[in-house]
């Protein structure tokens, strides 16, 4: 079989690299393609990249929030570039492990809804976009990230510990962080001042704040700006640039590495949370979105919305979490579960077409 990904983002972003990668573990056995280009060599083992993805025999939709409409009144180019993907091959394509972002609204989700009935499979991440989507008359399936497959190696953890050493960083608290905008709409500075008055409460209680830059990929991702912006305010902390390793381990591999040898994992973004959580850690998860709300309302995962967050409440349940162990298997069998049977659907609908073609 031959199967292509879809409405790829970028390997400069973490999470979007690890949903990749989990993809090509439950794709063994399959050739599998992207037309999404790295110069870098960070395309995972078993993937290709390509500029013809016509004839595969079956098509997977892998991006996150990739249905991102930043125009309510409109529709912008790359929305629309987006759903022209999905329907190349609808009855053999399969929308997994995404969420319906908040800017999707009116005019552009009643065109991705429409486009999502035709699909062989459709399976989200978050109770609020299942809800969503069964509203607009979508058959859809209600699952976990992708990204809650991952489990790295030993040697990775490995060498996850000598990198904090090299930096002289005991008892680490791991935070990561974003800039907010129209898509993900927070106060900037009122965020930047919660995060300051949080590591210097961590650092009087002898932790070591370290903010771990996720992304980088364009001006509106990437979490550089705003570390720097926080270190001036508190040159305590320290910072570290998970792509400045890329070449030793995969960035997904090192950032739950990482998060396995901290003391404190309190998690901005979405998989920083999924690959803690994979790994049987608790973060506090302070979330932005609905796909991170998802993960204390389904899950009970400790954390609050950034904008209700309280860096003086909230220290003494952030200390907890760090002896909060988590089970991950539930999860996994139902990423696993769920995306097969998906995947059966796309895979019948490509052999009726090729018997309908050979009849």
């Amino acid at each position: 079989m031959k199967t292509a990904l879809i409405n790829t983002y970028s390997y400069d972003n973490i999470g979007d690299a690890a949903i990749y990668t989990a993809l090509t573990q439950l794709l063994k056995g399959h050739s599998i393609v992207s037309a999404l280009k790295d110069e870098k060599g960070r395309t995972p083992r078993g993937m290709a990249e390509s500029n013809d993805l016509s004839q595969c025999d079956n098509y997977i939709s892998v991006g996150g929030d990739i249905f991102n409409n930043a125009r309510p009144w409109f529709i912008t180019k790359n929305f629309l570039q987006n759903l022209q993907q999905l329907n190349k091959h609808p009855k053999s394509t399969m929308l997994f492990g995404q969420s319906i972002p908040a800017s999707c609204d009116g005019l552009a989700l009643k065109l991705l809804s429409h486009q999502l009935k035709k699909l062989g499979a459709v399976v989200v991440r978050d109770q609020q976009s299942f809800q969503l989507l069964k509203k607009q008359g979508v058959n859809c399936s209600l699952s976990y990230d992708t990204a809650f497959i991952l489990n790295g190696s030993n040697a990775a953890v490995k060498y996850a510990a000598e990198i904090l050493t090299s930096m002289e960083v005991n008892r680490s608290a791991i935070i990561s962080l974003r800039e907010f905008n129209a898509l993900y709409p927070a106060d900037n500075a009122s965020f930047i001042r919660n995060i300051v008055l949080l590591c210097k409460q961590l650092s009087a209680r002898k932790y070591q704040p370290v903010l771990v830059i996720q992304s980088n990929v364009s001006k509106l991702d990437t979490d550089r700006l705003i570390a720097n912006s926080i270190k001036q305010q508190c040159p305590i902390v320290k910072i570290l640039d998970l792509f400045e390793y890329a070449d030793t381990f995969p960035a997904w591999e090192l950032l739950q590495a990482i998060l396995k040898t901290s003391r404190l994992i309190i998690a901005v973004r979405y998989h920083t949370a999924v690959l803690a959580l994979a790994a049987g850690r608790t973060p506090f998860n302070l979330f932005y979105s609905n796909k991170g709300a998802d993960l204390s309302l389904r899950l009970g995962i400790p954390g609050c919305h950034v904008d209700q967050f309280n860096p003086y409440n909230s220290i003494t349940h952030i200390e907890q979490t760090g002896y909060e162990v988590f089970d991950p298997t539930a999860l996994v069998e139902s990423v696993y579960e769920s995306f097969y049977k998906g995947l059966d659907h796309c895979q019948t609908a490509y052999s009726l077409r090729k018997n309908y073609e050979h009849a």
